[in-house]
Formats: C-alpha cells, structure tokens, sequence
C-alpha cells in the first residue's frame, strides 16, 4: 500500500540529469519521512509519560520540521536542474548523433524539420531519399527473437524457483 509517490524521470539522453533527477526525488522521499515523523512525535507526545522525553520530542518537531523543507527544497531544485542538463544534453545528442536523431524522429515525427535543421548528416538522410528507403525495411526488423537456448534456460529457472518453494513450505515431507 502506497501512503505517497514521488516522482521522477529517466532521460535516455542523458546520465547526469537522470542522476540529478532521481536524487531529487529521493531527497523529496526523505522530505515526506519528516513529515510522518512529526505525525508519530505528535502523537508520542501524549502517550508519554516522563517529561524530559515530552521536552524532547518538543524539541525535535521543529528541527524535524526544517529539515524537512531543507530537503524539499534541494530535491525541487535538483530536479529544476536536471531538466535543463537534460535539454542540452539532448540537444547536444541530436546535433551530434545521426542514429539518436534518427530514432527520435521515429518517435516524434512532427519535429522532423527541427531534427533535420540540428544535425545536418540527418538532414542529408532525408534528402537523399534513403530514409523513404529504409522505412519499408525498418518495421520487418522491429521483431525481437528469443533464441531457444535463453527459452530453456527461462523454463527451467522457472522449475527450480517452484519446486525451490515448495520445498521450503515444506510441502516435500
């Protein structure tokens, strides 16, 4: 059961803004731990019974408290950071990587101009006619096959992992 969720984003493009961006979000999942922290301080506050661990927890809330927007905040502000590597870095990969810019072109077909106005070789690409050219071939090759030898390896991973619990339930005696 999920009480939060705390998103983030992976860049295909690029390594450092997905590092960036994940960092973000798990300084964000550390802001929410606070959050519940105070909730179980508050309600430890009650239920004590010694006045120096009352003291205690009142004092803790605010530190918990701040700590917790501290994190917020350098979380927010990674991910802010992460999405502007993140769009040098892709446009970097456009301008210097002709089969990047050809897959996402794939993938984006109506900024085909601006993927030809970036990386000049895939403007050649285009025209010179050969992408007309391959396009007929490229859904032939989309097909992924798994050889037989990986099959049987997954068949019989899957019986060691069945007959393995069973024989730790117990049902074997």
């Amino acid at each position: 059961m999920y009480f939060i969720s705390v998103r983030y984003k992976i860049y295909e493009w690029s390594k450092h803004a997905t590092i960036l961006n994940v960092l973000g979000a798990i300084l964000k999942a550390f802001c929410w731990i606070c959050a519940f922290s105070i909730i179980m301080l508050l309600v430890g506050i009650s239920t004590a019974v010694n006045p120096n661990y009352k003291q205690d927890i009142q004092f803790a809330i605010p530190v918990v408290v701040v700590v917790g927007i501290i994190l917020s905040i350098m979380g927010g502000l990674a991910q802010k950071k992460a999405e502007k590597i993140s769009a040098f870095d892709f446009e970097n990969k456009v301008i210097h990587d002709f089969i990047f810019a050809k897959k996402m072109v794939k993938k984006n077909p109506q900024n085909k101009d601006w993927y030809m106005n970036k990386n000049s070789e895939y403007a050649e690409y285009v025209l010179s006619g050969k992408e007309d050219l391959e396009a007929a071939d490229g859904e032939l090759s989309d097909v992924k096959k798994i050889s037989i030898g990986r099959r049987l390896l997954g068949v019989v991973l899957a019986i060691i992992f069945v007959f393995g619990g069973f024989y730790l339930l117990g049902l074997f005696n």
